[in-house]
């Protein structure tokens, strides 16, 4: 390494690097621990353009070994485990995944809407030919010198073939063949009394299909979410926490897709670097991160990986799981949840129902457990910093 760099690094961070004379211009520099970013920057300045691909290389290879060697998962620490959510069902607890709401939800179309909104009278370019063969319908467009209009009557057309067609179409293991049938005869009336013709279903059986389809997905998505707030509330079917369901980070097993290669020194992070965390200091959640490594009551934090249901730790939704963020053991021994929303998404649907669940996860833990949802300051007039310490007050 040349002299004026050694000087640099030893100028800028003297109890970390160690010089010691070697042959011609170039001393025998000794690194030890993590090198502060101003020390890199300062030695990278000192270095001619020529050569400073070469020096960053070899503090890059440094600060990889220096973050490894410092980590608490290579020193052999543990991370605190994290409760997880679980559910009564039947009168025994189970893990609360988004898969345990089927079992609490009849999937009943009883008195489900059977309005088609978004299926509309439209005039078509072209006439169609329409067969029932074997019980099944075929169309298909018939030459321009046939010409009829078909959007009205029902000759040949029959209530029971478009019923069947539809069900054979949309058919879903969740609900009863009978049900499903009852309800497609409620959505023909209602398309009836809008004036739209079983001969005009049957000509566009296909976006009808497509528009019924869409329509079993509401009404699902309406009972799962209904089903999944019923859960929130206080009583005996409500969410827990129970001693037999707990996340462990593995602290040797952290499978991020990319690690984080920024000049910050994360120097509280669980693991050697953040995963799945942009390098650019100022991007929101590494600006959120940088926030948490600097809190005096973190001991450990981890970036959480998305989609590692194994790995990392979740919260269920409606739909899904919820991955927060970042996970953080305090000095006292309680846990903090953070999760970072930008401006334009901390109010949505999804946001409010991740918000629900993370402050029924905290309440649960008696105090053990805190979760904040935090935002940029022009959101919420709070800078991150203090939306965190003011959630650490709770």
């Amino acid at each position: 390494m040349p002299a004026a760099v050694a000087k640099a690094l030893q100028t800028a961070a003297p109890s970390a690097v160690a010089v010691a004379s070697g042959p011609g211009e170039h001393p025998h520099v000794t690194l030890t621990g993590i090198l502060p970013a101003k020390a890199v920057e300062a030695a990278i300045a000192a270095t001619p353009r020529r050569d400073r691909e070469a020096v960053q290389a070899q503090i890059d290879r440094h600060q990889t070994r220096a973050h490894v060697a410092a980590a608490p998962s290579q020193r052999k620490e543990v991370f605190a485990p994290v409760p997880l959510l679980a559910l009564p069902v039947q009168g025994e607890l189970v893990l609360y995944d988004p898969s345990v709401l089927d079992e609490m939800l009849d999937f009943s179309l009883s008195g489900a809407a059977a309005d088609l909104p978004s299926f509309e009278l439209q005039k078509d370019p072209r006439p169609y030919l329409i067969d029932i063969e074997a019980g099944r319908l075929r169309v298909s467009q018939d030459l321009k010198q046939f010409v009829l209009d078909l959007n009205v009557g029902s000759d040949g057309i029959r209530r029971e073939d478009v019923i069947r067609e539809l069900d054979r179409r949309v058919r879903s293991q969740e609900f009863i063949q009978a049900n499903m049938i009852a309800w497609l005869g409620r959505v023909l009336d209602g398309l009836l009394a809008r004036g739209i013709e079983l001969t005009y279903c049957a000509r566009h059986i296909n976006q009808l299909a497509d528009a019924v389809g869409k329509r079993i997905e509401e009404i699902t998505r309406t009972q799962r979410r209904q089903a999944f707030q019923q859960s929130l509330l206080p009583g005996e079917r409500a969410a827990r926490l129970d001693a037999n369901y707990n996340f462990r980070f593995d602290p040797n097993d952290y499978p991020a897709r990319w690690l984080f290669t920024g000049r910050y020194n994360f120097s509280k992070h669980f693991y050697p670097l953040p995963g799945e965390l942009a390098d650019d200091p100022a991007a929101e959640e590494t600006a959120c991160a940088i926030e948490i490594d600097s809190l005096a009551e973190v001991k450990y934090w981890v970036r959480n990986l998305e989609r590692q249901p194994q790995k990392s730790f979740w919260l269920p939704t409606s739909t899904d799981r919820f991955y927060p963020d970042f996970v953080a053991e305090l000095d006292n021994g309680r846990l903090l949840v953070i999760e970072y929303k930008g401006g334009d998404r901390y109010s949505n649907d999804d946001s409010r129902e991740k918000r629900d669940i993370g402050k029924v996860w905290a309440a649960a833990s008696g105090g053990r457990c805190l979760f904040a949802m935090v935002t940029d300051a022009t959101t919420v007039g709070k800078q991150v910093g203090a939306q965190l310490r003011e959630a650490l007050r709770t």
